[in-house]
């Protein structure tokens, strides 16, 4: 777990304090892919948000199949949230790529709740596995919904991104409590793109290309 993760928990581990525990829903992750690893980091997130229990923890950025079978063998980290789970201590478990081909073969599997892909008008490679993810009953996150910052149309982004009908949750970065506000209204108040809007932000995702 990096340095700015703890922090993050930390802070929101505070709030949680001030604001009530129940009035969330708190996910977490982590790199680790081996049976004590797992342990130590979801003992660590635990203690830092200041909750006996996280409603979605995921296995993070798994980035091969290899890591994937490590993940889920006798001695990986999978075996070790479900023991987790079993305790209580975890309700849901989620997994994250950004190789939508992983995030298939791991819902075959029948073991994760959610996945976590990039998607944004640029990068949208990720639909026909979200539309498996929906037929299965598996929650979509999005990530990266600007492209990392990459897009200058962030509030009709985030509109193509929740007028996809298998896409659950989007989780663009924020930097001011302006920026929340602005964002949850999005998915607050669902509204398809205007014809106008859906070619402005289809010609900026053109220029911008594939690659970042």
């Amino acid at each position: 777990m990096c340095s700015s993760d703890l922090i993050s928990e930390s802070l929101i581990g505070h709030g949680l304090r001030e604001y009530g525990r129940e009035e969330f829903i708190l996910a977490t992750k982590s790199m680790k892919r081996d049976y004590y690893g797992i342990f130590e980091e979801l003992e660590i997130s635990l203690e830092n948000l200041g909750t006996s229990y996280i409603d979605l923890f995921q296995f993070h950025n798994v980035r091969s199949f290899e890591q994937l079978e490590i993940l889920m063998g006798n001695n990986g980290g999978l075996k070790a949230i479900k023991e987790a789970q079993a305790k209580g201590l975890i309700r849901e478990i989620g997994i994250t790529s950004h190789a939508p081909e992983i995030l298939d073969k791991a819902m075959d599997t029948g073991e994760f709740s959610t996945i976590q892909c990039p998607y944004n008008p640029v990068e949208r490679q990720g639909e026909k596995v979200f539309e498996k993810a929906n037929k299965l009953d598996i929650g979509v996150i999005i990530m990266k919904p600007l492209a990392g910052g990459a897009i200058r149309n962030a509030e009709l982004s985030l509109k193509f991104i929740v007028n996809n009908p298998n896409i659950n949750v989007a989780i663009p970065g924020m930097d001011s409590i302006e920026q929340v506000i602005a964002n949850a209204k999005i998915g607050q108040n669902v509204q398809a793109l205007t014809e106008d809007e859906k070619a402005i932000i289809l010609k900026e995702a053109e220029e911008l290309g594939t690659e970042f």
